[in-house]
């Protein structure tokens, strides 16, 4: 009940990592329908049954890492060539879900205008990556809420994972006080 006394007040839903043993699998798909009735942007960074459920209910955008997306997709495949990620992105956008796919220190890869275009991450000597998805995530969603244009989006993410690498500390854009 929380959750939907909250909804009217948030312009984006995030929903983000494992839920803990004993919850509901409806869990997840059911946040994210009570989002999307109300006309809320809804990212998800989740892998495996929750997001193959939640993709029924239509997502704005889904970010998992290239190892989740190929876990949950291609299950059993180690290693599916290129075209097969491609397509099955592109099957996912066709039906109103963006798919963003980050791989460490790899291009990004995102469906964008029907086709499924690369985003540059510049070398650097990470100090720690932990946090760097999140941060990732966390960057997209704000550029995306300020623009609706998910290259710029991208690029925010991109950034806000850079600047998390460079930082001792998990989960913070620059270390100090």
């Amino acid at each position: 009940q929380r959750y939907q006394d909250l909804l009217p007040q948030v312009e984006m839903v995030i929903l983000s990592g494992s839920k803990a043993p004993g919850f509901s699998p409806q869990l997840f798909p059911w946040m994210t329908a009570c989002a999307g009735k109300l006309g809320k942007t809804v990212l998800l960074d989740i892998r495996g049954p929750d997001l193959l459920a939640c993709l029924e209910q239509r997502p704005d955008l889904i970010k998992p890492n290239r190892c989740e997306f190929i876990e949950t997709f291609f299950p059993g495949l180690s290693q599916p060539d290129e075209e097969r990620i491609s397509e099955q992105m592109l099957q996912i956008a066709q039906l109103g879900t963006q798919v963003i796919l980050t791989d460490g220190k790899l291009p990004v890869l995102a469906t964008l205008d029907s086709k499924v275009q690369a985003f540059p991450v510049f070398p650097m000597d990470p100090v720690n990556t932990i946090g760097s998805g999140d941060a990732f995530a966390a960057g997209m969603a704000s550029a995306w809420l300020q623009t609706k244009n998910l290259s710029s989006a991208i690029e925010k993410g991109i950034w806000c994972a850079r600047q998390n690498a460079m930082c001792l500390r998990p989960g913070v854009l620059r270390d100090g006080p």
